[in-house]
């Protein structure tokens, strides 16, 4: 990170740059050129949403609170239907 933006090195050692929005600075992805996105979506490949997910319900993501993380992990083993739905079946 630095002030221009973010670097994203992918397993692959491809880099993503993500320039910061300028009025309100959230990182912004624009587009790739077509003979890039075959390397990228490889090089996610690498990951699995199984090493993405698992980082986000661990008891040091400080993030999200206890009850917050249990409803992304029913979110997760009811296919990813909405949170509305989980919390109707959680009603019943």
């Amino acid at each position: 990170m630095d002030p221009d933006g973010t670097v994203l090195t992918l397993p692959n050692q491809l880099s993503l740059c993500f320039e910061y929005h300028k009025g309100n600075n959230p990182p912004m992805a624009t587009t790739i050129s077509s003979d890039m996105v075959a390397k990228v979506c490889m090089a996610f490949d690498a990951f699995t949403s199984q090493d993405m997910s698992n980082s986000l319900v661990e008891e040091y993501n400080q993030n999200l609170t206890q009850a917050q993380k249990e409803l992304l992990q029913w979110h997760w083993k009811l296919g990813h239907c909405g949170h509305c739905c989980v919390h109707q079946i959680h009603k019943t």
